[in-house]
């Protein structure tokens, strides 16, 4: 449909000289929506569009709009997004967001200026999380571009962790001279260890 729009130029302050000014006027071609646009507009958390790991192309990110994803993780399973411009924008700046099950609080989040971006997050619970994108200077023309979304196993602790997590100094597990095989570091993870040494003893560690 077509509708007419006015375009008002006054000034208040009413100078005694009258102001010489040019007007240029553009326009361009409507956003045109996107699969997941046009099944369920999915710009908000409520109607976020469920996906599982694959390629999602041709989105569109219209001006003034946010996409929202639901993926549905296993506890401790990881989650890798990554958006991909086939085409590069002139203008904008997007954030990618990885949103909790609430999709209000924050996990992670990476910002673009019309360059591809990855964001990973390891899941605490089972449950359902949001991918958010949204462009926050909102340029006058859409963004196309591509979501990739992927899940790895949930890491699996080794034996110190499973014993008592070694995740800090508090907590550093004792260990004397010898070969300490199978460990594992999970994302965001910190192992740490205590060794006791004599005074002038060398310690070598490799890994």
């Amino acid at each position: 449909d077509q509708f007419d729009y006015y375009i008002y130029v006054v000034n208040w302050w009413n100078p005694a000289q009258p102001w010489n000014y040019e007007l240029v006027v553009a326009t361009t071609a409507a956003c045109v929506n996107d699969a997941f646009d046009n099944a369920k507009s999915n710009s908000n958390q409520t109607n976020a569009t469920a996906i599982t790991p694959g390629t999602y192309p041709n989105l569109v990110l219209c001006p003034g709009e946010e996409d929202w994803y639901k993926v549905t993780l296993a506890a401790g399973q990881r989650l890798i997004a990554t958006l991909n411009y086939p085409t590069k924008p002139t203008v904008g700046y997007t954030y990618l967001y990885l949103m909790d099950s609430t999709g209000v609080n924050y996990l992670t989040g990476n910002a673009t200026w019309y360059q591809n971006t990855t964001v990973a997050f390891d899941a605490p619970n089972a449950g359902d999380y949001y991918i958010r994108v949204i462009n926050w200077w909102n340029p006058p023309d859409p963004w196309n571009y591509e979501l990739v979304v992927a899940t790895t196993s949930a890491c699996v602790n080794d034996a110190f962790d499973n014993t008592k997590s070694n995740s800090n100094h508090i907590n550093a597990t004792a260990i004397t001279s010898g070969t300490y095989s199978n460990l594992t570091l999970c994302s965001g993870e910190q192992d740490w260890y205590k060794v006791t040494l004599s005074a002038c003893q060398r310690i070598i560690v490799t890994m």
